[in-house]
């Protein structure tokens, strides 16, 4: 490599163990790491983006597969990194996050071309409030997790679970 070749930095992907099935039930596995924010939360999961009534993203809830979906109104979210209560007020609908794109070793949806998935992530940056855009004292676009999803991470990690 020449003087002038731009070294960016390497981030190895990873997975984390969350779950293992045995004899067709679901066991919930967690991985401690030195704070709860590092630690994983346990569990199979589904996470929603909670949203106001003009579409513009308020925050991302995981909830265990297990579990009811909570609904928009009054939505309370255990922050990952604090652990804090944020509650949403405002939220009127949800979608899901994330969608199947494998199942069984199979693909089940179509590849999103490279231009696809540019436009889907400008629009969604595109729809966030300015307060979690701004270069100067940014706000924390609240990230959590369920009551129940939270109370299982720490009845884990305090080996009662």
């Amino acid at each position: 490599m020449g003087p002038h070749t731009l070294q960016l930095p390497v981030r190895p992907a990873c997975y984390e163990l969350v779950a293992i099935e045995e004899d067709g039930d679901w066991s919930p596995r967690l991985r401690l790491g030195p704070t709860l924010a590092l630690s994983s939360d346990p569990g199979r999961k589904v996470l929603m983006r909670y949203f106001d009534s003009d579409l513009r993203p308020l925050g991302d809830l995981a909830h265990a597969t297990n579990e009811r979906l909570h609904g928009a109104r009054d939505l309370k979210i255990i922050d990952r990194s604090t652990g804090f209560v944020t509650h949403l007020p405002s939220a009127t609908t949800s979608a899901p996050v994330l969608s199947k794109v494998m199942r069984a070793g199979k693909r089940v949806a179509r590849p999103e071309s490279v231009f696809d998935t540019r436009e889907r992530a400008r629009k969604a940056v595109g729809s966030l409030f300015d307060r979690y855009l701004r270069l100067t004292s940014p706000r924390h676009y609240p990230i959590g997790t369920t009551p129940a999803l939270a109370t299982l991470k720490s009845d884990l990690i305090a080996g009662t679970g």
